[in-house]
């Protein structure tokens, strides 16, 4: 009888109980392909701490099998699940072999695991190297490292977050070889996040498409002008940060990543998005911010889940009809583009919060912009509207609205339906008048609308209770209404570059005024009304150039008392 039978008839005639579990196929193992048929070998005398199966049960149907070189020939040994850490670390862990022992030489070529199962020997689970065992990944991750630079140390992965931080190492392409990544899966099979910023590096090698659990890739600031096609290999990846780069195009593999959440390209190249963008069905973030982008692809539509989309300083001159499939999206920012029109269909982002289109060449704002039922900010400054739509007046939460720098003669009276409006920028427009409306903006708390030509402020201004800002220079102003003094929570005026000759005594009621700025006007500031010593939290009082420069004993004596900085 050979010497593996006798083994076998050992094991069957001692543990009766595990008989039919051993006794169908045990002399064969599956293998990989090109691979010879093995045998099992549990030898009670082999040098592996060798554990009877009766002494642990639990572990009578899982066996382990270790391959490495001797002499550049396959060296096999097994051995049951509670010998592998002792034995792991400290035949190998210490980086010294055992003479006596060629199990102990380096390097590790693969371990299988084998489950006995119903009669049955399967290999359910291949790891190419011990997750189990720090000491030995760590002291072999040195070694791979170490052939970056010299500086590249071991203290750069993060066991615990599955985390490695190769940034600043002024890597170019030649410090990585081609198999560097191949073999990086193999020290650390279960990465999760790889950093490699702020190098120099032109690109990619495709062994990185082989990090298959990878779930955060970081590249930014290289000099990459592609990614390698294996790069949609990723399948675990969920973000993905490649910006300040070079890169031109992307591959129609990036498509692949069905779970990515994340996409970071800004300050790019990029002229184009390939039409495989679409695919990436569980993308959330897409920011491509600073690039040479000169449209959107119509697949863009069929990201479902998006939430933000920045297309920033780009080229785009239209946006595609299809984004109005978004139906998750919250943050659309097309700043700095070269926009004529918006498509009808924005109106149907029902979720949308955030639109910046400022710095664009809008002449218009197209009714169905009133449909953003949950806006919360709507940026348009820098462009060329001469009206709003008075659609307007139906963005029930508002509370950022930025207008500056177009061509607006007048807002429309729907504008006093923005209840929940709190930031009304309207400068360096064309404005003669507010509408009285504007009262009804209760929950305002800043009103800038500096750089017009009004020659007035309505009266119901001073419906504004929540206000605490209120910058009106540079118009045509010739007095401010009674109602101003209304205003409780007011801490900053600034009227200076109108045409004032005289102030409200009401001044005097803005008890939280903190700075008051009437500079360049018509005042005759010995006429200043005296109430605005009154003022208990006023720090500074700007009244220089204008017809008078000295103000009455009186105010000056409750001015100095507070110490209030006269300019």
């Amino acid at each position: 009888m050979g010497v593996i039978m006798r083994k076998i008839l050992f094991l069957l005639l001692s543990f009766v109980h595990f008989s039919f579990i051993f006794c169908v196929n045990i002399q064969q193992l599956p293998v990989p392909e090109g691979e010879d048929l093995r045998e099992i070998d549990l030898d009670e005398n082999d040098p592996i701490s060798y554990e009877p199966l009766s002494e642990a049960p639990r572990y009578a149907s899982r066996v382990a099998e270790v391959i490495t070189d001797i002499n550049d020939r396959p060296f096999y040994r097994y051995y049951t699940p509670a010998s592998i850490g002792p034995y792991l670390n400290k035949e190998i862990g210490d980086g010294e072999a055992n003479p006596h022992d060629p199990f102990s030489r380096q390097p590790i070529k693969r371990i299988y695991f084998y489950t006995y199962k119903e009669g049955r020997i399967e290999r359910d689970e291949l790891v190419l190297m011990p997750p189990f065992h720090q000491e030995v990944i760590v002291e072999t991750l040195e070694d791979l490292l170490q052939e970056l630079r010299p500086d590249a140390h071991r203290n750069r992965y993060h066991p615990a977050s599955q985390s490695l931080d190769l940034r600043d190492l002024s890597l170019e392409d030649e410090n990585i070889p081609e198999d560097f990544f191949t073999r990086l899966t193999i020290i650390l099979p279960d990465l999760k996040t790889l950093d490699i910023s702020d190098n120099k590096l032109k690109t990619l090698p495709d062994s990185i498409g082989n990090l298959a659990n990878l779930e955060y890739l970081l590249v930014d600031k290289n000099q990459l002008k592609t990614l390698p096609v294996s790069i949609g290999n990723l399948a675990n990846l969920k973000e993905l940060h490649v910006g300040y780069n070079q890169l031109k195009t992307l591959p129609v593999s990036i498509g692949n990543l069905a779970n990515l959440q994340k996409l970071v390209m800004w300050v790019n190249k990029l002229q184009a998005l390939p039409d495989s963008i679409g695919n990436l069905a569980n993308l959330k973030k897409l920011y491509v911010m600073e690039n040479w982008l000169q449209e959107l692809p119509d697949s863009i539509g069929d990201l479902a889940n998006l939430e933000d989309l920045h297309v920033m300083k780009n080229q785009l001159k239209t946006l595609p009809d299809s984004i109005c499939n978004l139906a998750n999206l919250k943050d659309l920012l097309v700043d700095k583009n070269q926009l004529k029109t918006l498509p009808d269909s924005i109106g149907d982002l029902a979720n949308l919060e955030e639109l910046y289109i400022s710095n664009n060449r809008l002449q218009a704002l197209p009714d169905s912009i009133g449909n953003l039922a949950n806006l919360k900010e709507l940026l348009v400054t820098n462009n060329r509207l001469q009206a709003l739509p008075d659609s307007i007046g139906d963005l029930a939460n508002l509370k950022k609205l930025y207008i500056s720098n177009t061509r607006l003669q007048a807002l429309p009276d729907s504008i006093g339906n923005l209840a929940n409006l709190e930031e009304l920028r309207v400068t360096n427009n064309q404005l003669q008048a507010l509408p009285d409306s504007i009262g009804n903006l209760t929950n305002l708390q800043k009103l800038r609308v500096t750089n017009n030509q009004l020659q007035a402020l309505p009266d119901s201004i001073g419906n504004l209770t929540n206000l605490e800002w209120l910058y009106v220079t540079n118009n045509q102003l010739k007095t401010l209404p009674d109602s101003i003094g209304n205003l409780a929570n007011l801490k900053y005026l600034l009227a200076d570059k109108n045409q004032l000759k005289t102030l409200p005594d009401s001044i005097g009621n803005l008890a939280n005024l903190k700075e008051l700025c009437v500079t360049n006007n018509q005042l005759r500031l010995s006429t200043l009304p005296d109430s605005i010593g009154n003022l208990a939290n006023l720090k500074k009082l700007y009244v220089s150039y204008n017809l008078e420069v000295e103000i009455s004993d009186t105010l000056w004596a409750k001015l100095y008392a507070k110490g209030v900085e006269l300019i």
